[in-house]
């Protein structure tokens, strides 16, 4: 997934999960400046990486201030740890979700159709050691998944 393409469709699920309008722009505005960072070719989701994240931590930390704010004049300072840390965690919130959602379709994609099988009290009693009185002479059970 494009790097665009993903931004909306975060957008999309961060509105239809509630999130505040201001979170919204955060997220959306912090990973803005990390793709103009990426550079104008279109950028893969997939292909971000450690060292993509910390180029562009360096590049924050030779920052200066208000640089690229409509109102206020640059100043002279760079920007505060605080600063570049709360882009950190806008970016971070960002691919999380990416991820999250990457591993919840890997794992659906991955789970086998499960079969009942039918065991003996005498089965189930090896297998969980323990039997209730009340359990009767055969149970269906799901199989374990490992």
């Amino acid at each position: 997934m494009m790097l665009q393409d993903a931004l909306v469709a975060y957008k999309t699920y961060a509105r239809a999960e509630g999130k505040s309008p201001k979170t919204i722009r955060w997220i959306m505005s912090s990973v803005a400046y990390f793709t103009d960072f990426l550079g104008p070719e279109p950028q893969d989701i997939a292909s971000i990486t450690g060292s993509d994240l910390r180029g562009f931590i360096i590049a924050l930390q030779g920052k200066r201030k208000f640089s690229n704010h409509p109102y206020n004049q640059p100043q002279r300072a760079n920007l505060s740890p605080q600063s570049i840390e709360t882009y950190c965690r806008a970016i971070r919130a960002f691919l999380a979700f990416f991820t999250v959602r990457a591993l919840s379709t890997r794992a659906r994609a991955s789970r086998a159709p499960r079969e009942a099988i039918c065991q003996t009290r005498s089965e189930l009693a090896s297998r969980y050691s323990i039997i209730s009185s009340a359990t009767t002479h055969f149970e269906c059970l799901l199989p374990q998944s490992g």
